[in-house]
């Protein structure tokens, strides 16, 4: 299983937890290769030349704070490496891991079954519940299975988006909605762009990924 790990080149911190992630991977087994992320300028070229609104625009109650997000210059880069792996998931034809550079992998790949994207935490990000104090849903755990996640975020209710894209993998098909409904509707922070109804969202017990403790004490430290 191919596992891409997003790395902002030429930032200490990330390089340094990208390297736990690539090292985890090759542990257990994955092939894995570091991916350049998109910056803030190199992004806008990556738009512009496949023809992607700036803005996501629907017409939504809470439309405001989504526009307000997208005008997070790490937010349209963080988009944009992602919808680029999309790409490459599609380009292969295969299946692919999604790392974040403060993700690490737990165990070996058990070739699970599931529609389109499979997020590889099912207890969801640490420090995201630390952030809204638990107030972040998930479905009841099912035990050795692969099921829907469930989750509703709770700054936009009623979503059932990805919970942070720090670990996920996502097949060819999951990766071709997700390209369509981009250059349909536009683009938007990553975590809450991959939702259902254009994707189906599940999650594994026992979990494959997670956060790196460094990377949420680095944090928690920071704020």
């Amino acid at each position: 299983m191919k596992v891409f790990i997003i790395t902002i080149e030429g930032m200490d911190s990330s390089e340094r937890l990208a390297a736990k992630a690539f090292e985890s991977a090759k542990q257990f087994g994955y092939e894995a290769f570091y991916f350049a992320a998109y910056t803030k300028d190199d992004s806008l070229s990556l738009f512009e030349d496949h023809n992607i609104k700036p803005v996501w625009d629907y017409n939504i109650p809470y439309f405001d704070l989504y526009n307000k997000w997208t005008s997070v210059p790490g937010t349209r880069g963080c988009f944009a490496s992602h919808y680029a792996l999309w790409n490459i998931c599609v380009e292969f034809n295969e299946p692919i891991i999604i790392l974040e550079h403060d993700a690490i992998l737990l165990r070996e790949w058990s070739s699970p079954e599931w529609s389109d994207v499979l997020h590889l935490d099912w207890e969801g990000s640490i420090r995201r519940r630390k952030m809204r104090n638990g107030f972040d849903q998930y479905c009841t755990v099912q035990e050795n299975s692969v099921f829907r996640m469930g989750f509703s975020p709770g700054e936009a209710s009623g979503v059932h988006s990805m919970n942070c894209t720090y670990a996920y993998a996502i097949n060819p098909n999951g990766a071709k909605k997700l390209i369509n409904e981009t250059k349909i509707n536009g683009w938007f922070a990553s975590d809450r762009f991959i939702r259902e109804p254009i994707v189906s969202i599940e999650t594994i017990h026992p979990k494959i990924a997670e956060e790196q403790p460094e990377a949420i004490e680095m944090f928690t430290t920071a704020f």
